[in-house]
């Protein structure tokens, strides 16, 4: 993989992000195609192996976003992602911020912001992007708290694709005061 991003795992204490390789594709695939995830996705279909496996070389030397797989103590539970629709990703001005806990043990739970404060600490200081947006379904009440306790902040127009999606935007700013409160936190 050429992107110097995809190149990298970064740990912090028992929480890593890796980059998403071939030996992960069927195991996020299960992941993904599951209810309790896709019911809160755009897309809902299901995913057949051969789809992902050409998504996958399609995004594999993109600089234009980052495809993680999220552990917790060697354990892998769940999926993340950076993606920006127009540039590459380092020093981009925006960028677009997904991930999901695929570990029922651990989803709605205090670990699940980990692995989402290692991500966005990685776009901020390594890939030096601006700003980071997540659209979330308007449903998806948990979620919309889950990024307002990383310091996300609704944007103040709609999403412009409607879709019933709730906007939010994260300053580097309000990452490093989020990342500072949950980190000391979770050192206790």
């Amino acid at each position: 993989m050429n992107s110097m991003w995809h190149q990298k795992s970064k740990s912090l204490g028992n929480v890593r992000i890796s980059p998403l390789s071939i030996e992960d594709l069927e195991m996020v695939r299960r992941w993904r195609n599951s209810p309790q995830i896709s019911q809160f996705m755009l897309n809902q279909h299901e995913i057949s192996p051969e789809e992902q496996i050409s998504w996958f070389n399609k995004i594999k030397n993109d600089e234009k976003q980052a495809q993680f797989v999220l552990y917790y103590k060697e354990q892998p539970i769940g999926a993340g992602n950076l993606k920006n629709s127009g540039n590459k990703l380092y020093n981009a001005k925006t960028a677009e911020s997904g991930y999901y806990i695929a570990s029922e043990k651990y989803r709605g739970t205090f670990v699940a912001f980990l692995p989402a404060l290692l991500m966005h600490e990685y776009a901020f200081t390594e890939l030096k992007i601006k700003k980071l947006i997540a659209n979330v379904k308007i449903d998806n009440s948990a979620a919309i708290r889950f990024n307002e306790t990383l310091g996300y902040i609704k944007s103040d127009f709609e999403n412009s694709n409607s879709n019933n999606l709730v906007s939010m935007q994260l300053s580097p700013e309000s990452h490093q005061k989020s990342f500072e409160k949950l980190h000391n936190f979770s050192l206790r």
